[in-house]
Formats: structure tokens, sequence, C-alpha cells
């Protein structure tokens, strides 16, 4: 049994999804494997940001980029799907629409369907209870450093944080240059 996550999306998506993993894991009594491989919307490797956790492994390359959901609703797919995450040595496997219509919902318990199996998911969302609350998550040096340089304008209240959004709106990247919200918040 172990639970092996591709965790999706941007850094924020990617720490939600394991934290979840990671706190199932816990209640599962199972071993986790991380897959987190850069690409458009996060583009550094685990390694560059934070430091290695006991509590799991990361591996940078997909594997199971084949695996498919156990859930499909067409009853033609179900074991065409088994057979390819079986090669994969993958007793279940959730996607991202099984995370976020069956699963965060609560529709699904996805703790009984992953118990004594060997569970692949591939989502973006956390999608269970929070027990770690993050403690697993050590920066690298350079980045724990810059964090603190701004810890004590941060407690002082002499900053504002600002997350400018450019991966998923070309339009906006486009039009709405960096330098723009720069200037903006100079003013």
């Amino acid at each position: 049994m172990k639970i092996i996550a591709k965790a999706l999306a941007g850094l924020a998506n990617k720490l939600r999804v394991i934290e979840s993993v990671l706190s199932l894991a816990k209640d599962l009594d199972s071993p986790v494997e991380i897959v987190w491989v850069p690409d458009w919307q996060m583009v550094a490797q685990y390694r560059e940001i934070l430091e290695p956790s006991q509590l799991f492994s990361v591996v940078d390359h997909d594997k199971f980029r084949y695996c498919r959901s156990s859930f499909s609703l067409k009853k033609y797919k179900k074991p065409i799907s088994a057979l390819i995450n079986r090669y994969y040595g993958i007793d279940v496997a959730f996607n991202e629409v099984d995370i976020s219509r069956q699963v965060r919902p609560g529709k699904w318990d996805i703790r009984t369907l992953a118990e004594g199996k060997t569970t692949y998911i591939d989502t973006c969302h956390n999608f269970y209870p929070y027990h770690y609350k993050f403690s697993w998550m050590t920066p690298v040096p350079v980045i724990a450093d810059k964090i603190g340089s701004f810890e004590e304008k941060i407690k002082q209240r002499n900053c504002i944080g600002l997350h400018i959004r450019r991966t998923d709106n070309v339009a906006s990247v486009e039009n709405s240059p960096d330098y723009l919200f720069e200037n903006a918040i100079r003013d």
C-alpha cells in the first residue's frame, strides 16, 4: 500500500495537495510519493524551493502520466483504465474530476476507497482535512533568507503583499505588464 500523488498547478495548489495527501496517509498509515514535474504553471523543481521531508519522497518524472480514473462513467473505459493502472501497480486512481466533483463535496470517502490500496491521486485541489498544517514545509536556505529579510517589515506592518498572476491569463499578461503593477503600488 502506498499513496502516489501528482500535485498540479501553481505552488499554492501543489502545497495544498501535498498537505491533503500527507494527512490522508497519516490516517491510513501509508507511505507517500509526490510526483512534482515542473511545467508552465510551476517551473521550479521541488528541491529548488523546499528541503526534503521525512514524511514523503519526491520524484521529478511522471511515470504515471497514463494512469486513468478508476471511476469512469463510461462502462467501456473501466476495464481499459484498470489494465493501464494495474501496469503501473495502481489499485485505485483519482483524477481532477473525481476529486472536485465527488471527494471534495463529500459524496465519496477517499479514506475508505484508498484503504489498503496503492492509490494514485492527480489533482490541484485540497481534498482531505489537514493534520500537519504545513509543518513539513521548510524552504531551502536562499528562500528562507529572503523570507527572513522581510520578517521585520511584516511584523511592523510596514509592507504589503502582492500576488500577480502570470501563467493563466494571456490577455492580462500582454496588457498588464509587471511594471504597471509596480508603478501603481509606488503611487
